[in-house]
C-alpha cells in the first residue's frame, strides 16, 4: 500500500479519520492515533473553534494599513497568503479562511494604492523639475 499523496513511497499507516494510507511525512500523530494533515485540523482540531492567531494578526495588520498610509499592508498581505496556504493544507482551522482572505485582499489593494501614490509623487516631482528648468532659462 502506497501513500495517497506520494505514490512512490510506502504507506506508514492509515488515517484514523478518513482511512486513507499515508507515508510518515504526511502523518500527524496525537494521543496514539495517526491522522493525515487534512483530517488533523478537524480531528485533532488544534482545539480551536475560531480563527488562528496568524489569521487574526493578518487582518489587523491589513486593516491598520488603511490608517497608516499602507505601511502595514505588505506584512498583512504576506501573513494572509501564508495562512490561506496553511488552511488549505489542514494545518490551521478553517474558521480563519475569511479573515485570511480579507487580509490578503486588503493588503494587495493597499500595496497597489501605495505604489500608485509613490509613482504619482515621482511623476509630479519630475514635471516640477522640468518646469523649473524651462522657466529658469527664460
Amino acid at each position: 500500500m502506497n501513500c495517497t499523496y506520494h505514490p512512490d513511497k510506502e504507506a506508514a499507516g492509515v488515517c484514523s479519520s478518513c482511512g486513507r494510507p499515508f507515508c510518515r511525512a504526511c502523518m500527524v500523530e496525537s494521543a496514539g492515533k495517526s491522522y493525515c494533515r487534512p483530517c488533523a485540523a478537524t480531528a485533532i482540531g488544534q482545539n480551536r473553534q475560531g480563527a488562528s492567531d496568524m489569521a487574526v494578526g493578518a487582518i489587523i495588520l491589513s486593516a491598520a494599513s488603511i490608517g497608516l498610509c499602507g505601511f502595514t499592508a505588505i506584512p498583512g498581505m504576506i501573513l494572509g497568503f501564508i495562512e490561506l496556504g496553511r488552511i488549505k493544507r489542514g494545518e490551521s482551522p478553517e474558521a480563519g479562511r475569511g479573515m485570511a482572505k480579507a487580509a490578503a485582499i486588503i493588503g494587495v489593494v493597499m500595496t497597489a494604492l501605495m505604489m500608485l501614490a509613490i509613482l504619482a509623487t515621482v511623476i509630479i516631482t519630475i514635471i516640477g523639475i522640468v518646469i523649473a528648468m524651462l522657466t529658469a532659462g527664460s
